[in-house]
């Protein structure tokens, strides 16, 4: 499995490629996809971090250091400019990749701007926390995506169904936890052999 948002290289052999998880628009002319959830930022950090730094208003944000990922350079100029915030990032820690600044927001260095179904774990754990719920929609969604020329196999229709389930009992919880109530009882098919 391979989760990207880049486009496929000109010489990628889709021949060898059962299944991917790829971010973007959903128009790949040689894959069909089918759509999981939609991207949505969302600020995170360490609940230590947030308390040592009084953060009540988005505008605090422009005396603290914002964790980057360089392979989504654009993440944080989306939030802030959804949110209104009214300031450009100065104070800036630059990552490979966000899953190394989702680790460095958790370890207290900054606030990271994450893919809220990336981070639900994390926030469910008490490991980060969102401290403005303003979520940036950006348009991209994850897709599970396949061969357009090929048919799916059982265990891959299998595996389709079981990550919608997983997604929906998310994003369910993470609904009810937003409004102070237990999640609605979800049924997830057990895990694809």
């Amino acid at each position: 499995m391979r989760l990207s948002s880049s486009p496929l290289p000109a010489d990628f052999a889709t021949d060898n490629m059962d299944a991917a998880i790829r971010g973007g628009g959903g128009n790949w002319p040689e894959l069909h996809a089918e759509k999981l959830a939609d991207m949505e930022l969302v600020p995170v950090c360490s609940p230590a971090f947030m308390a040592e730094n009084d953060l009540r208003d988005v505008k605090d944000l422009a005396r603290v250091k914002l964790l980057h990922s360089m392979a989504r350079p654009d993440d944080w100029r989306k939030w802030l400019d959804s949110a209104q915030a009214g300031f450009e990032p100065r104070n800036r820690l630059l990552f490979e990749n966000s899953s190394l600044a989702y680790e460095g927001a958790m370890m207290g260095l900054g606030v990271a701007v994450a893919n809220r179904h990336f981070v639900q774990g994390q926030i469910k754990g008490g490991l980060l926390v969102i401290p403005f719920d303003h979520g940036c929609r950006t348009g991209e969604s994850y897709y599970l995506t396949w061969p357009r020329e090929r048919t799916p196999s059982q265990p891959l229709l299998k595996f389709l169904d079981w990550i919608l389930a997983q997604i929906a009992a998310e994003t369910a919880a993470a609904e009810a936890a937003a409004q102070g109530k237990t999640a609605p009882d979800v049924v997830v098919p057990d895990q694809p052999e």
